[in-house]
């Protein structure tokens, strides 16, 4: 096999091992996101979601662990979106790959080519 189709496939597993991944953690964060405002000169952090039908901001500022929270989901949602475009584009490349195996690019050269010898295309020692 073309080491080359080979580690363009491994990237494309990976990424899409790594896509699965992203998207159960993100299961498991809470709703909602986060929002800044400036409070007496200071930055004031809030948990902007909807609880119903009403859209809610809690104050966060000292809360980390739900700061941090929010962060990962934004951090996940963003690299979501990274892994898919550059799944779709590998998933494109590899359909479209042509390999760079002597034999096959023999086959691609006009029959007189083709008939000679498999040396003659090769590197000379030298």
């Amino acid at each position: 096999m073309d080491r080359y189709r080979e580690m363009i496939r491994s990237m494309l597993e990976s990424m899409i091992q790594d896509r699965s991944e992203c998207m159960a953690e993100l299961m498991q964060c809470p709703s909602g996101t986060l929002w800044k405002a400036e409070k007496n000169g200071r930055p004031a952090y809030y948990w902007a979601h909807k609880e119903g039908d009403i859209y809610v901001r809690r104050g966060i500022s000292r809360n980390y662990d739900m700061q941090r929270q929010l962060a990962r989901k934004a951090y996940l949602s963003k690299s979501v979106k990274i892994l898919d475009r550059n799944i779709s584009q590998l998933s494109r490349v590899l359909s479209r790959y042509e390999p760079l195996e002597t034999g096959e690019v023999v086959r691609r050269l006009a029959k007189a080519y083709q008939e000679l010898p498999g040396e003659y295309f090769q590197q000379e020692k030298g």
